[in-house]
C-alpha cells in the first residue's frame, strides 16, 4: 500500500491499475483486491505542501536513484539499491537515498512495501529525468589528432575515467547513427592529457579525431555499458542527452526510449 500526504486523480488512476492500493492523509484513497473489491475515493483537495521541490529527485547527483531503477526495477531493501548504485559507478548518501525515494513515493513512481521497494512506472519517470534534465558541465575542451585509434585508447588504464557522450553513444542503443567526431567526457583531463601527449595525440583545433570535454558530473559516468573496449554512456544518458538536441536526436532518443522500456518489460515478464 502507497502511504502519502496527497494524491492526485491521475494517481489514483496508476495505482488502480496497477492492483495497488494507496491512501492520502486528505481522504483520498483507493483499495484494490484483485478479483473482490475495489474502492475508489477521490476528489479532496490538497492540504499539504510539497515536502522537497518537484524536481530534487529527479536532477543532478540526487537523479541516480531513480536512474537506477531504469536499470533494475525492484530492491529487496534500501541497501540493495545503494549497492546497485555503487556497481554501476556512483555512490550516494543514505540520507539522499531515502529523500530521493520518499519524492519519488509521492509521485506513484515507486511502491514501497516493508523494506522492499520496486518501480511503478518507468515512462513517467523517464518523463520526469527528461523534464529535470541539463546536459553535464563543461569546464574546458580539447580537441585532438589520434596517432593510435580511439580503441587502444580506451584499453589504456589511468587514474581518469572516460565516458563516450549520449549523442556519440547513439549507435549501440538506437539504429541512427551519427557521422560526427566522437565527443566525451573525462573526470581528469589534466591526467589524460598527460598520458596521452604528445606521443599518442596532439592538439589540432582544425582536423580533430576526438572531442573531450571536462567535466566533475558524476552522471555521465553512471552505469557506463563498455562493448569491446569502448565505454558508452548508459541508455538513460543516452537517451537524455539526445532528448534535448535536435530533431534527428530526438528522433533517436525516442529508440532509446523505446529500447529502455521494453528491456524493463522482458525483465518483469521474466520475474513472472
Amino acid at each position: 500500500m502507497v502511504v502519502v500526504p496527497y494524491l492526485r486523480t491521475e494517481q489514483l488512476d496508476v495505482l488502480a491499475g496497477a492492483k495497488v492500493s494507496g491512501l492520502d492523509l486528505c481522504g483520498n484513497a483507493v483499495i484494490v483486491v484483485p478479483k473482490r473489491l475495489l474502492v475508489y475515493r477521490t476528489g479532496k483537495p490538497n492540504r499539504y505542501r510539497e515536502s522537497l521541490p518537484s524536481r530534487f529527485a529527479y536532477r543532478g547527483a540526487t537523479s541516480i536513484v531513480p536512474r537506477v531503477f531504469l536499470c533494475k526495477p525492484t530492491f529487496s531493501s534500501s541497501s540493495e539499491l545503494q549497492d546497485e548504485i555503487r556497481k554501476r559507478g556512483s555512490n550516494v548518501a543514505g540520507s539522499t537515498a531515502s529523500k530521493a525515494l520518499t519524492r519519488m513515493e509521492e509521485d506513484v513512481l515507486v511502491e514501497r512495501r516493508g523494506r522492499a521497494v520496486r518501480l511503478l512506472q518507468p515512462d513517467a519517470l523517464l518523463d520526469r529525468l527528461l523534464d529535470a534534465f541539463v546536459q553535464p558541465r563543461v569546464s574546458t575542451s580539447v580537441a585532438l589528432k589520434l596517432a593510435v585509434s580511439l580503441k587502444e585508447l580506451f584499453k589504456r588504464e589511468g587514474t581518469y575515467r572516460l565516458v563516450l557522450s549520449g549523442a556519440s553513444s547513439a549507435e549501440r542503443w538506437a539504429v541512427a547513427g551519427r557521422a560526427d567526431k566522437p565527443v566525451l567526457y573525462c573526470d581528469d583531463l589534466y591526467s589524460l592529457l598527460a598520458d596521452w601527449l604528445p606521443t599518442l595525440a596532439s592538439e589540432d583545433t582544425r582536423f580533430p579525431d576526438v572531442v573531450i570535454h571536462a567535466t566533475a558530473d558524476p552522471l555521465p559516468f553512471f552505469d557506463v555499458r563498455r562493448s569491446d573496449s569502448v565505454p558508452y554512456a548508459s541508455p538513460v544518458e543516452t537517451f537524455l542527452e539526445l532528448a534535448k538536441g535536435d530533431k534527428r536526436d530526438r528522433e533517436t532518443a525516442m529508440q532509446v526510449r523505446d529500447g529502455i522500456l521494453a528491456g524493463l518489460r522482458a525483465e518483469a515478464t521474466a520475474a513472472g
